[in-house]
Parts: structure tokens; sequence; C-alpha cells
């Protein structure tokens, strides 16, 4: 297996890049990512939904948050939960 860091100094972002795009998949080391099977394909696929909401909502939330779109997620939810 090839050593991205050979030396002791830091390397730059763009030549780790570079030199990981340049790796064989021979030269990858996948022994410590966990197998997955075709159930846990399905199942991670299905996980969100794209929805349609209006932009006054949207603009709403986003004033409220930056984190706009757990906000909402969380009013959906509560809703459901209390109806």
């Amino acid at each position: 297996m090839t050593s991205i860091n050979s030396t002791n100094k830091k390397p730059d972002k763009t030549e780790m890049i570079i030199k990981l795009a340049n790796l064989k998949d021979s030269e990858i080391d996948y022994s410590d990512i966990p197998e997955v099977n075709y159930d846990q394909l399905l199942k991670a696929k299905n996980k969100y939904k794209s929805v349609k909401i209006d932009t006054k909502i949207i603009t709403k939330y986003q004033k409220k948050s930056k984190h706009y779109i757990k906000l909402i997620n969380k009013v959906l939810n509560d809703y459901l939960i209390n109806n």
C-alpha cells in the first residue's frame, strides 16, 4: 500500500487530493470499511424525500435560524405527534 504522506511536513490539500486521485484501486486499504448488503442500501436510499414548500414559509424559517431545515422538520414532527 502507498503512503500518502511519506514526509513529516503537512501536505497541501491540493497535493493530497491529486495523490489520492492517482491511487490505483489495488493501493486502497478497504479493511476498515464494513461491508454493506443490498437490504441496507435500500433502507438508506429511502431515508429522505423532497417536498415543495412555499417560499414564504422557507423565508420565515430562514430568518429564525440558519438551521431552518431542522426547524421545519421539528415543526412537522411535532404536528404529526400531536394530531
